[in-house]
């Protein structure tokens, strides 16, 4: 079986957290670069993970002709950038959730996806537990109602510490937040 190589966007607590580990448990994948805008936090995760190229500019990691996929794990607001470079390079894409901080920047990468002929895969794993698909049972059903989601984020401000320069509209996309 061929070896699927990997570039990882975005080096936080989601990259080493979640898709580092899923890579990783996959025996045919192997993550060859890390990107991050903090070129120091892409360092030590690079270093930690023994992944050989690092970059701080996502084009330069899609310019790669080794890599085969990217994960994109950046925050909400940008997704849209690296996923739809990554697939116009013509790699496969599995971008954390959700797809988009907004409708034109989500159809704008689904629109890459459908030119590229690539896969684009979000990562809404939560789909597949038994509790969601009960839920969607009674919906479908006729048990249930218009669904409403209520959100709760929680944040140690890591985030806002190393990238002070990044705002919270411009992180989530949001001109509000309630705590």
């Amino acid at each position: 079986m061929k070896q699927i190589k990997v570039g990882i966007v975005g080096c936080g607590g989601i990259a080493g957290g979640k898709h580092l580990p899923g890579h990783n448990s996959v025996k045919n994948v192997q993550i060859i670069a890390a990107c991050d805008i903090d070129k120091n936090r892409a360092k030590d995760f690079a270093t930690k993970n023994e992944i050989p190229n690092v970059f701080d500019d996502y084009n330069k990691l899609v310019e790669m002709d080794e890599i085969d996929a990217v994960s994109v794990c950046t925050p909400n607001n940008f997704h849209a950038g690296p996923t739809i470079a990554a697939l116009d390079a013509g790699k496969h894409v599995i971008c954390e959730k959700p797809i988009a901080a907004n409708a034109i920047d989500g159809q704008a990468m689904v629109d890459a996806q459908k030119a590229s002929g690539k896969i684009l895969q979000i990562g809404l794993q939560s789909r597949f537990r038994a509790s969601a698909r009960t839920l969607r049972k009674l919906h479908d059903e006729g048990f249930l109602g218009i669904f409403t989601m209520l959100v709760q984020w929680q944040c140690d401000g890591e985030v806002f510490l190393l990238h002070h320069h990044l705002s919270v509209k411009r992180l989530l996309g949001v001109v509000h937040l309630l705590i």
